[in-house]
């Protein structure tokens, strides 16, 4: 290995290639340039969902068309000659049945261009045979994501736009810890039909369109509920304007306890109140024992 720069770290060099094809591990020298930085952020993704059981070593976009999986964009970017991506901030792609991910690492001084960025999902989940398209937002914690999502800076021109700005048009978009939060997360996410087959065990069903948003209701609380384990949040605020219009005086959000205080502090009482889904629950819908 050598020393690139104090940004963008180390290098390997052409015999460290050699000699990782030697090991049977052959790779293809990094052609573009990344910050230090980026790359353990790359490897914080792969390594969130290795844990959660998803194969994270997708090489091309036709692959995830025979099966789920995760493409990192360091694949993509590697290839010489290719810029099949181009300057897209995207960290990767991942494949959930029929749902194309975009996977980003926002961070508070990136700029995007919102159209490129749309674009670039777009082009993946066509490429890959996927019928709908949805964003992941990762970073080391819901906070940390939160801040880069909200934090919005008066210095942005042109095209170029904070990511708070570029969350506000993409939807869906679910926020995604690199650390065992976003494990358990992953898990429930990759679990076929989760919402209805969740929603089905914790309460009463919806009916009517009113409360289109809500998920279930709650005899407990008297009021209906939303599941915010997938942490899809902006829908959250729709579904209380639901709730509110219909006449009720809370929103009931059902999540994982490592997500409670998060959520209490994004949505606070009196009128939303947070319940504890069991991970009991969701060895149930792992293994098929509710259907």
């Amino acid at each position: 290995m050598r020393p690139y720069s104090a940004a963008y770290g180390w290098r390997l060099t052409p015999a460290g290639y050699a000699w990782l094809s030697e090991q049977g591990f052959p790779m293809q020298a990094d052609r573009h340039t990344q910050r230090v930085n980026r790359r353990f952020e790359n490897a914080a993704v792969i390594l969130t969902m290795y844990a959660a059981g998803i194969d994270p070593f997708a090489n091309s976009l036709a692959a995830l068309r025979e099966k789920g999986g995760y493409l990192s964009a360091s694949v993509l970017r590697g290839r010489e000659g290719q810029h099949p991506i181009g300057i897209s901030l995207v960290s990767g792609f991942l494949r959930l049945g029929g749902t194309m991910f975009a996977v980003h690492y926002p961070q508070t001084a990136q700029r995007v261009i919102i159209q490129r960025e749309i674009d670039c999902a777009q082009s993946a989940m066509l490429g890959s045979g996927c019928t709908e398209q949805a964003y992941l937002l990762c970073g080391s914690s819901y906070t940390d994501i939160y801040r880069a999502l909200l934090e919005e800076q008066t210095s942005c021109t042109g095209k170029r736009v904070s990511y708070a700005r570029f969350y506000q048009q993409i939807s869906p978009a679910y926020l995604l810890p690199c650390n065992k939060d976003g494990v358990l997360q992953l898990r429930l996410m990759q679990v076929a039909n989760y919402r209805p087959r969740l929603a089905k065990m914790l309460g009463a069903p919806i009916t009517g369109t009113l409360l289109s948003d809500c998920d279930f209701f709650s005899a407990d609380f008297q009021f209906p509920a939303r599941i915010v384990a997938d942490m899809e949040l902006r829908q959250v605020f729709r579904a209380a304007q639901q709730a509110r219009a219909a006449g009720y005086h809370g929103l009931l959000l059902a999540a994982f306890e490592s997500q409670k205080r998060f959520l209490s502090q994004i949505f606070p009482p009196p009128f939303f109140h947070v319940a504890v889904i069991d991970e009991q629950a969701l060895c149930i819908l792992e293994m098929g024992a509710d259907l």
